[in-house]
């Protein structure tokens, strides 16, 4: 947000330099990211003087040239050359001295005044037209002034177009009580009343309307929770094409406005002085009826921007006696907007609830001026000192115009309340790390507009002014104080204690570098996804129930309207995004939450997905037309749970409509789920758009992180003896899966079995019908001597019976 210096004077005028005042709004949390000149016109009109032209003569050797002498209220006068017709001793003129940057209207570079010689005559500046001061079009002669123009005084100021200080400012959401010049200016008001500086508040000057007849406009409203406080103020004598009065403008542009016209600009300079919206509508289109209702679903309104939108009914708009007029709180309406034959207007003051505003902006893809201080609740009691200050504007700029009426709907409404807390200021000693003197506490609170109603020794009683809709709490108070009285403002303690607690050897977080650094090296990349996702996704899932998935209140959008109930869909859409950008190789992992809700009650749990699809690992000579398979993806996964160090065992998984097509589970130790490995299904594919085939392992993280932290790493010297290695073809029924081979091999306990190999798969030729072949590694050690071929052929017979038993697998 920019704020100008010049335009918070009007509220607190100080000597403070724009170094002091950034450093105090810093200090109170109003960060100043950046501080700059404003310029009215650009340059700014510096070097550029009021001068007085004491003498005039031909040029000797120009018969379109003159040579005079300039007094600009130096010790000695200006020899300037000028080639103007209308040039005469004893005007005052406009005169850039050497050095003077201009920038002429309709240049693209700054002209710089510099010493020079026409003609052999010294010219020491220049005597400027209007347009070269970049204030107008005209070049008909040099620019001269009225008579009474003070000799020396700089042009800027004699114009009234001074180059201000402006700030931008970085609010924070909750600091709606900041996004006007007035509030910023109370921010600072109380800076410096901490420090015991001087201090002159004044409140804006502007015309009483607390009496004014009403009656001119119907007013009708049939939700006063979503709109408790509405105003409408009738003008008439208006000339809607008028432009606004140069200040008004100057103050506009500086803080990042484009002027309109008077009438556009007066509700402008009113939200960006008091921080309260003001709309106005042509009253010609009001038709002395304005209702706020909710719209009628697919309801049309052709917005300012001339976009015809198609309401919803949760939409809150302004109507006349037969159609919407616009938005509320968003945006107008191109029917109901003030033109160029604008001659009266009815102008809008309103409260509307924040979570209505925010729900439609978001809705139609809005994001304006208005809908910015609406969604964050606008101070109530502003409404008639905004109408207040607007009608000051209009009053001085249109000297015919007259009010017609103000009417309003007023509900009573709890929130337009002053909210009464009790707070501790023990507690807010012990959260602030110091105890600040009670006298120092009270003038904050005070500055602040928070009343201290009763002091009960440590207990204080507080009465919250209504626009602070952030300070609820004993914690806010305290950060309110806190940012007042300052951080380096604390005391210092004489020491600190730090009780240490002991950290699991392996965190979370350590594996989790562990586990990103190692399928970075395997060539995947990291993605990052909201965890607010699409509603569309999960309000008819195949196995996801609804009322398990968590929706979002008010969401931002609908593409953001529930919380992920599982990593898989999101990555789906990444690939997709990508995919459509021609990206044929496509390795992606992702770290992050998932969220469901059951009778006792919401959860959520970590997940790491990993998805393949296309060419992977890179396309190398040896493997030209190389695409990600299965065993790609488990090397992966299974390579990750033995970085860790985990045991696991593999169990082949079922398809489950909307994840899995098919998949493989790998379990923990003690039986828990350590992943999912498989490829999603036609449902989650056409959901997210996908259109080649996927891979994608789910890895319960929380689990898995549970799981490594159990494992103790232990070191054993080199094998002194040999191994011994078996090659076994095990003929098996058809459908039967390796884990299950495995199980039965490993059925009969065998101390000096050192490791199970799956080396080859076989179905077709030489088999039995209905059954295949898998070539099997087996590897045996003995840590204490040398094995024997009779003791290694007893091991192998007792597995292949227990093989047998468990399967049917025979040795082919």
């Amino acid at each position: 947000m920019r704020i100008s210096l010049d335009w918070v004077s009007d509220y607190l005028p100080t000597n403070l330099s724009l170094a002091e005042v950034s450093e105090r709004l810093t200090a109170t949390g109003l960060e100043v990211e950046k501080a700059e000149v404003f310029d009215a016109v650009p340059g700014g009109l510096r070097q550029v003087v009021v001068g007085e032209i004491r003498s005039l003569r031909q040029h000797p050797n120009a018969d379109r040239l003159r040579v005079t002498q300039v007094d600009v209220g130096a010790p000695e006068w200006l020899n300037i050359v000028c080639g103007a017709a209308n040039v005469a001793q004893g005007q005052k003129v406009a005169v850039a001295m050497v050095g003077a940057e201009l920038h002429p209207l309709g240049s693209d570079s700054a002209l710089v005044i510099k010493k020079s010689a026409l003609r052999g005559e010294a010219s020491e500046g220049m005597i400027c037209a209007e347009d070269e001061l970049g204030l107008g079009s005209n070049h008909d002669g040099i620019m001269v002034l009225s008579p009474d123009a003070p000799v020396g005084q700089p042009m800027a100021e004699y114009l009234g177009l001074e180059s201000v200080n402006v700030l931008e400012i970085g609010l924070t959401p909750n600091r709606m009580d900041a996004m006007s010049h007035y509030g910023v200016a109370r921010d600072l008001r109380a800076s410096m009343l901490r420090d015991g500086l001087d201090v002159l508040w004044t409140e804006p000057t502007t015309v009483d309307l607390s009496a004014v007849k009403t009656g001119a406009t119907r007013l009708t409203s049939n939700d006063s929770h979503s709109c408790p406080q509405y105003g409408a103020l009738k003008i008439t004598g208006l000339l809607g094409g008028q432009a606004s009065a140069e200040p008004i403008q100057q103050r506009l542009r500086a803080a990042g406005l484009n002027p309109i016209n008077a009438l556009v600009d007066a509700s402008n300079y009113v939200m960006h002085a008091l921080g309260h919206p003001l709309h106005c509508f042509d009253a010609a289109a009001v038709q002395g009826e304005i209702a706020v209702r909710r719209a009628n679903a697919g309801e049309k309104l052709t917005t300012l921007d001339g976009v015809e939108r198609t309401l919803h009914a949760e939409d809150q708009v302004i109507a006349n006696g037969s159609a919407a007029m616009c938005l509320a709180g968003v945006f107008g309406g191109q029917q109901s907007g003030v033109s160029s034959s604008t001659t009266s207007v009815v102008v809008e003051s309103a409260w509307f609830d924040p979570v209505v505003t925010r729900a439609m902006a978001r809705r139609h893809g809005l994001h304006t001026d208005a809908s910015f201080r609406y969604e964050r609740g606008v101070d109530p009691a502003m409404g008639l000192p905004a109408l207040e200050l607007f009608w000051t504007l209009i009053e001085a700029q249109f000297p015919e115009a007259k009010i017609e009426g103000l009417d309003w709907i007023r509900a009573a409404d709890s929130r337009f309340l002053p909210t009464v807390i009790e707070v501790s200021m023990d507690r807010i000693a012990e959260l602030l790390g110091d105890r600040l003197p009670d006298e120092a506490c009270a003038t904050i609170l005070e500055s602040l507009d928070i009343a201290v109603v009763k002091q009960d020794g440590p207990l204080w009683t507080l009465s919250l002014p209504v626009y602070r809709w952030d300070v609820r709490r004993e914690a806010d108070v305290a950060e309110e104080l806190l940012r007042v009285w300052g951080f380096n403002n604390l005391a210092e303690p004489e020491g600190m204690r730090v009780r240490s607690q002991p950290e699991a050897r392996r965190n979370a977080e350590s594996l989790r570098r562990i586990a990103a650094d190692y399928l970075v090296a395997h060539g995947l990349n990291e993605v990052m996804n909201l965890s607010l996702t699409r509603l569309s996704w999960f309000s008819n899932h195949p196995s996801i129930p609804a009322d398990e998935v968590v929706q979002v209140l008010n969401p931002l959008s609908q593409d953001q309207a529930v919380m992920r109930p599982t990593l898989l869909y999101s990555g789906l859409e990444t690939i997709a995004y990508n995919l459509k950008r021609q990206e044929e190789r496509l390795a992606i992992f992702e770290f992050g939450r998932r969220y469901g809700q059951n009778s006792e009650g919401r959860y959520e749990a970590g997940e790491l997905g990993i998805w393949l699809c296309g060419t992977y690992p890179d396309a190398h000579y040896s493997r030209p037309n190389a695409s990600a398979n299965f065993g790609i993806l488990k090397g992966l996964v299974c390579g990750l749970l033995q970085r860790f160090g985990v045991s696991f065992t593999e169990v082949p998984g079922t398809a489950v409509a909307g994840f899995w097509t098919s998949r493989l589970d790998l379990l923990g130790p003690q039986g828990e789920t350590l992943a999912y490995l498989g490829w999603p299904d036609s449902h989650a594919l056409e959901a997210t758009d996908v259109d080649k085939p996927v891979l994608a392992s789910l890895i319960q993280w929380d689990a898995l992180v549970a799981t490594a932290q159990k494992v103790r790493t232990s070191y054993i010297e080199p094998p002194r003896f040999p191994k011994v290695v078996r090659d076994l073809a095990l003929v098996v029924p058809v459908g039967t899966a390796y884990g299950t081979l495995v199980e039965g091999l490993q059925s009969a306990p065998v101390k000096t079995l050192e490791s199970v190999e799956l080396f080859d798969v076989y179905q077709g030729k030489g088999l039995p019908e209905g059954s295949m072949s898998y070539g099997v590694r087996l590897t045996f050690r003995d840590t204490s001597k040398t094995l024997q071929d009779q003791q290694v052929e007893g091991t192998v017979r007792r597995m292949l019976e227990g093989a047998e038993k468990h399967c049917g697998a025979k040795l082919r």
